[in-house]
Parts: C-alpha cells; sequence; structure tokens
C-alpha cells in the first residue's frame, strides 16, 4: 500500500510525490519478479550479489555497489560475457558510450533486455534509481549460463581432452626435450629429430600424406581432406626454439630441455613458443575424428609445422626466414593450396597484455644503407680520414647525413615524407574499426619499451596508438657511423653510412616506399653531397578482412576457452614473416591466434605453459573448425597486401 499521497497530489502535479509512488510502483514490480523481497536495502544486495556473480572471474573489475563501479560500462560486458562466453566477447574500450552501447544492443537482441540508461549520459551510474531498475532487468531476463547448440559436442571434447591428458603431456615433454635450436649448426640432427617427432604425432593422429622434407630445420605438413565441397584450412605452427641462453637471459631452475611438470604446468625452453601449439591442431584434429568420426569432420584441414627462428634468436633473419618459407610454398603450392590460413602467434598480441587475440594483419618493412661523400678519395683512400683542422669551410659527411636522416621526421617528432605520413586512406574503415578495442596507451608504451618521460611521443593526432602502430609508417636508423672502421679524434671520416629501417603499412608495397624514402632523403641532403642507396631488404606486410567469418571465428573460440581473458582483435606492428608469405603467395585470408600471458614467460629462462591451456587450445580449435562448417566458398573475399592488392576468389 502506498502511503502519504492523494488523488489531489496527482492533480496538482506535485511531482515529488508522484515520481516517489512511481518509484515505488517499480520497486513493487521488481521485488516480485525477483522473488518478493521486503525492502529496497534487501532488493539491492540481491542484485548486487547477483553482480558479484557475474563480474568476480574478471581481475579488471572488483564492483562493490551499483552506481560508481559500472561507470566504465565494462560490469555490462562482463555479465553478458559470463553468461555467453562465446556469443558476447569481453572486449571492454576505454570509452564508457562505446561499452555501454554495445552491452545494451547485445542485451537487447539477445535476451529482449529494455534499455533504460541513456548510454550517452556521463553520468548514468550516478542515479540510482535507474540502474537498479536497468539492472534488476538484467537479473529477470538473462540465464545463468546460455547452452548454445555446441554444448553437447563442447561436452564431448572436454572428456576427449581429460581422457587424453597424460598422452598429450608426454608428447609435449617428449617434444621439448629435443634442443630444436632452430638454423643452428650445432643442432642439425636436434632439428631433425623435432621434425620426426612431429611426422609421428601427425601419423598417430591418423592424418595423411604426412611428409617430412629433407635439410637442416625442415618442415612436416599432413592433411586430412574430407570432401572438395567443404572449405580448407591451413594450419601453421613452429618447432624451433631460441637457444636457452637468449638475450632475455635469467637463469633456469633447472636444465631447459628437461621439461618438468608441477600442478599441471610444465616448464620447458620452448613450451610456449611454439611447441604446444604444434600439438594443439594436430589433436584437434584427432579429437573430432575420435569423437565423430572422420566424416564428422567439418572442413579439410592442411598442417605445416616448420623450423623457424623465432624473432629473440641470434639465427633469425626476416629476409631468410622469408625467403626459406617461400621456397617450400612454391615447392608445394598446389598441395598446400587452402581457402583460409591460420597461423600461430605464441606471444599473441603485443598491444593487448593478458588477452586471447586474433590477429589480421603485420605491417612489412624496407631497409638500405645511404652513404654521404664529401671528398673524391673517400672510397679509395679509407686509410687516410681527414683532419679536423679542414672542418671550418669543409663539411664533414657524417653530419650532412646526419641531418638528411632527421629531416625524415618533422620538427614534432612526426613522419615528414610524403605519401608515408598518415594511413592510407584507402585502408577500409572495418580494418581501422576492427582494432578499436585496444586501449593501448602512451604510458604502457613507454613502459613497455622503456622510453624516457621527457622524450616527446610523437603521436599521430587523426588516429589511435593501436591505429598508429599497425597500419602507418614509422622510421628509425639502426646503424650510424664512418664508413672506414673507427676514426678517432683529432680526424673526421671522409665518408658516412646509416641504415635506415622502416615500418612500411600493411597495404604498402616495397619499391613504393624505398622510392619515398630515398626521394626525400635526397631533397634533405643539399650541400652538393653525393649519395649512394645499396643493400635494399624489405618485405611487405598483409592485411585481411576483419568482418570474415573465419576471423570471427577464431576470435569468438579464443574468447570462449579462454574467459575470462578479454578477446580482441588485433592487427600486428611488426613484421611477421610467416603469415605474411602465406598471405602473399595463396592470396587467401590469412590469420594469427595467440595469448599474451606473462606468466608463459616466452623470451625468458623458466618458460612454462599451463598444460589446461594446451587442452583448451584443442577445444579452441575445434570450435573454429566447426566455426566453418557450412560456410560458402562463392563469391570474393578482400585480400590487400604490400605484394597483391586484387580481389581474389575464395
Amino acid at each position: 500500500k502506498i502511503v502519504g499521497i492523494g488523488p489531489q497530489d496527482i492533480v496538482d502535479g506535485n511531482e515529488t510525490l508522484v515520481l516517489g509512488m512511481l518509484w515505488s510502483t517499480i520497486v513493487f514490480f521488481m521485488a516480485k519478479d525477483l522473488g518478493g523481497i521486503d525492502d529496497m536495502s534487501a532488493l539491492k544486495n540481491k542484485i548486487l550479489r547477483w553482480v558479484k556473480k557475474h563480474t568476480d572471474p574478471y581481475d579488471d573489475l572488483d564492483v562493490t555497489n551499483l552506481t560508481s563501479d559500472f561507470a566504465s560500462g565494462a560490469p555490462f560486458l562482463a555479465i553478458l560475457n559470463n553468461v555467453n562466453p562465446s556469443g558476447s566477447p569481453y572486449n571492454p574500450s576505454d570509452d564508457p558510450v562505446d561499452n555501454l552501447k554495445r552491452a545494451f544492443k547485445d542485451a537487447e537482441e539477445k535476451y529482449g533486455v529494455p534499455m533504460l540508461i541513456d548510454p550517452e549520459d556521463p553520468d548514468f551510474w550516478k542515479d540510482e534509481k535507474a540502474m537498479i531498475p536497468q539492472l534488476a532487468e538484467f537479473m529477470k531476463r538473462l540465464p545463468d549460463e546460455v547452452a548454445d547448440k555446441d554444448t553437447i559436442a563442447d561436452q564431448g571434447m572436454d572428456n576427449w581432452t581429460q581422457q587424453n591428458k597424460n598422452k598429450l603431456a608426454d608428447d609435449l615433454g617428449d617434444l621439448c626435450a629435443i634442443p630444436s635450436v632452430a638454423d643452428d649448426p650445432d643442432h642439425i640432427k636436434d632439428c631433425d629429430e623435432a621434425a620426426n617427432k612431429v611426422k609421428d604425432i601427425m601419423n598417430d593422429a591418423g592424418m595423411d600424406n604426412v611428409t617430412k622434407e629433407d635439410g637442416p630445420a625442415p618442415f612436416v605438413f599432413g592433411d586430412k581432406m574430407v570432401g572438395e565441397n567443404k572449405p580448407t584450412v591451413l594450419i601453421y605452427a613452429n618447432y624451433g626454439v631460441s637457444e636457452p641462453d637468449d638475450p632475455a637471459g635469467g637463469s633456469w631452475d633447472g636444465k631447459p630441455f628437461e621439461p618438468v611438470v608441477d600442478n599441471d604446468r610444465m616448464t620447458a625452453k620452448g613450451v610456449a613458443e611454439d611447441k604446444s601449439h604444434v600439438l594443439a591442431p594436430i589433436n584437434a584434429v584427432k579429437a573430432i575424428m575420435d569423437t565423430v568420426g572422420s566424416n564428422g569432420l567439418p572442413v579439410n584441414v592442411k598442417v605445416v609445422v616448420g623450423g623457424v627462428p623465432p624473432p629473440t634468436s641470434k639465427f633469425y633473419d626476416p629476409t631468410n626466414n622469408t625467403q626459406k618459407l617461400k621456397d617450400f610454398v612454391n615447392r608445394h603450392k598446389d598441395a598446400l593450396m587452402p581457402d583460409y590460413i591460420l597461423v600461430s602467434e605464441p606471444e599473441g598480441s603485443l598491444l593487448a597484455p593478458g588477452s586471447a587475440a586474433g590477429m589480421f594483419s603485420c605491417r612489412g618493412f624496407v631497409s638500405f644503407d645511404v652513404t654521404a661523400t664529401t671528398f673524391e678519395d673517400a672510397a679509395t683512400s679509407p686509410e687516410e680520414p681527414f683532419c679536423s683542422r679542414y672542418v671550418g669551410p669543409l663539411l664533414d659527411p657524417a653530419i650532412v647525413l646526419a641531418k638528411a636522416v632527421g629531416k625524415l621526421r618533422g620538427p614534432d617528432g612526426k613522419i615528414a615524407v610524403e605519401g608515408l605520413a598518415g594511413i592510407d586512406p584507402e585502408l577500409p574503415a572495418a580494418v581501422r574499426e576492427a582494432v578499436s578495442g585496444i586501449t593501448y596507451g602512451e604510458a604502457e608504451l613507454r613502459a613497455d619499451s622503456g622510453y624516457k618521460s621527457g622524450a616527446v611521443f610523437a603521436q599521430e593526432a587523426d588516429m589511435t596508438l593501436a591505429e598508429q602502430l599497425c597500419f602507418s609508417t614509422g622510421v628509425s636508423v639502426v646503424n650510424l657511423g664512418g664508413v672506414f672502421g673507427e676514426v678517432e679524434e683529432p680526424t673526421a671520416p671522409r665518408a658516412a653510412r646509416v641504415r635506415v629501417h622502416a615500418n612500411i603499412p600493411p597495404t604498402m608495397k616495397v619499391d613504393d616506399a624505398y622510392a619515398k624514402l630515398t626521394a626525400a632523403i635526397e631533397a634533405n641532403v643539399g650541400y652538393g653531397v653525393s649519395l649512394e642507396f645499396s643493400d635494399k631488404k624489405g618485405e611487405p606486410g598483409w592485411v585481411s578482412d576483419p568482418t570474415h567469418q573465419f576471423f570471427k571465428s577464431v576470435c569468438e573460440s579464443m574468447g570462449k576457452q579462454f574467459a575470462p581473458k578479454p578477446s580482441v582483435s588485433a592487427g600486428n606492428p611488426e613484421y611477421k614473416p610467416i603469415p605474411a608469405v602465406f598471405a602473399n603467395c595463396f592470396g587467401k585470408p590469412t590469420y594469427m591466434h595467440g595469448i599474451n600471458d606473462s606468466d608463459r614467460k616466452i623470451h625468458h629462462a623458466n618458460e612454462s605453459m599451463a598444460l589446461e591451456d594446451v587442452r583448451r587450445e584443442i577445444r579452441a580449435f575445434v570450435k573454429t573448425l566447426g566455426g566453418l562448417q557450412g560456410m560458402s566458398l562463392d563469391g570474393s573475399v578482400a585480400v590487400t597486401t604490400g605484394a597483391a592488392e586484387e580481389k581474389v576468389e575464395a
């Protein structure tokens, strides 16, 4: 019974009493819907307990009230993800309006939750009388958990990975016990042994046409083809590791190639980079065939495992690695031809720490030497650098060259080369939108790189930091000095040389970037100084459609298996030889996947991997492959790279 208000109050328009009556009515029906709670305090406590049940698994959230703790909008996304991990990825941005709009749209479309809060209102969370009804609607309409059409299949995969967990651990331990340091002359036999172990794992999984190439660090590949009318997925992983005393350093508690399992976690060199990912796709195929039979495999699968040195290895060379993979692809192009390509990236996205990531692009690169000379005999008389007593009227070539190269950036530190500044205007809006969930900012970049707090931060004004790192040009000088050895006082060099390195947009051709950079340096040098450009190297990047169903399947599968870690889509700031080669050689949608997990200690001593994560990877692969079932192969897929910029028929 409502007291303290009568008909005359309504006629008189007593706003306070009328609104109070409406609020009491709302509370009454909310209480009725939520179990007949007697008072407001009990109602709020019940809603808060429900909220905490669905948000406590998320490390970035600590919800203790129904107002200020919702200011970011992220708890709404977390609630939806907790209820439906595969259907509602948890990827909050730093924009509360964006978070609220996505959450409310998802809640309305999936569960019919009405939107009672204005997402454009920055102070929405301050109005408890609005927050309580909104959360009550979430609580009333959302199920405890969504059981989608794949629930039974998921349970089957859970059972398979549990039943086979000892075999999986044994195979992983055997592979990690092999010191397969790629391209190290002292470990050629070890790489061959690792390749033979991979071959055995493929055969044991029931794969067909299993082949190991000859030569150092050989490639191994196999397939399981179930029908010409089904899509074909090419999956790549790597058994090559860096030397255990790599630059990251640190001391191992045990021996790096003697795996130790403790509390369901394996410690060994290469376990996370990348040998666990060798097992995952192969065993995903085996799990499907063991569970539902070979006819139940939803797609054709081709698996390639290589022995390419990781980026931290002293044997890593992006140009050599690229050529080695190109040669392999060219030898087997017809046999390997896929519809979709998925490459393991052990570190996940560097722009999304603690997240599961699908990646759809990487930048390319170009590098070259520039030599400046101001003396006729610079090349013929290297033993006689000119004396600094002549420096007054005579120009030091090192200073001239430094000035020319320095002008590649403007006074504000931003790229000042015509045709290289900013983002390619032809880059589809969907590509830029696909990194909108990445909140990586200046503070994180300074901390990760060790960049000094007082140094200028040259972020472009019309793009996010993620967009700049993934889709625009970056230029650096990687070597600066005299050409002809060390020059000591009181002399100066007759010639000077620098090596310029540029990360170039995924859509840019290497030759185009080289032409623009060399033209800019020549225009900047002045003083009548002659330049010579030499030793050009470079490889194009790639970008695939981030709205493609296959990529969505990858991200959703990772998000479900590794929840409550956020699931994000990202580009890659650095050149990645393996996906770039596959994308540019085959012209097919190419993606990477991985987890950024500092606990794995990739590149460090005591590298480790939770064995449950290996089992999650297998289940994620099963889910990804299942997501392709029935996907049409008609039409075209936009695949834009620095090497092939045409639409290719899929």
